[in-house]
């Protein structure tokens, strides 16, 4: 894997097995894989994934068998200000679904701006400074807030950081995990997926 500056090992799936020379390696309850510090350099290491349902959850079992709906965690959203609340409110009050909510938050962002170079407010959250004040950010901002807010219109909802899929490479015996998009320079893609659509 080529070096992307950050402390993250990727993987394709949920973690079973690493075997790598890593001075530190830990896993967090979403199955992220962080070591001690910043890659520099390739790095090679093997890897055992589960690859399975995106739906399981290790801690709280399906609420239904539809493999559609996704587990309650997705559900649950972090401590939020009032603000935060009303405006998800605000934005999915004329919704009678799960995707028109989804539609109508997306929609709200379509002003907001892509940008790399985040100004922080330390008397705010990232989330309420991106949302309410600095309207610019990064996929991850884009994505992370649209979880909060999909999660307080109660549509279960997840971040996810990384890549789209891998392809198989048969004579290498090995996954070639596609590079992010070039306008993203060397950041990592994130997106928001959502359950009940």
């Amino acid at each position: 894997m080529e070096s992307f500056d950050i402390p993250y090992l990727f993987t394709h799936g949920i973690p079973v097995f690493v075997d790598g020379n890593f001075t530190r390696l830990n896993m967090d309850q979403g199955f992220v894989l962080k070591t001690g510090r910043a890659q520099s350099g390739p790095k090679k290491y093997r890897l055992t994934s589960e690859i399975s349902d995106p739906n399981r959850t290790y801690n709280l079992e399906l609420p239904h068998p539809d493999e559609t709906v996704f587990p309650e965690r997705f559900l649950q959203p972090p401590k939020i200000s009032t603000a935060t609340k009303i405006l998800a409110a605000k934005l999915t009050y004329s919704a009678n679904s799960a995707r028109e909510k989804a539609f109508n938050i997306l929609n709200h962002f379509s002003n907001f701006a892509y940008t790399l170079e985040m100004k922080n407010d330390p008397d705010k959250t990232a989330l309420e400074h991106f949302l309410f004040s600095r309207k610019e950010g990064h996929s991850e901002c884009f994505a992370s807030d649209m979880v909060i807010l999909l999660r307080a219109a109660g549509v279960p909802a997840r971040l996810v950081n990384g890549f789209v899929g891998a392809e198989w490479h048969e004579w290498g015996n090995h996954l070639i995990v596609p590079k992010p998009c070039p306008f993203l320079g060397r950041s990592l893609p994130s997106w928001s997926e959502l359950g009940g659509v």
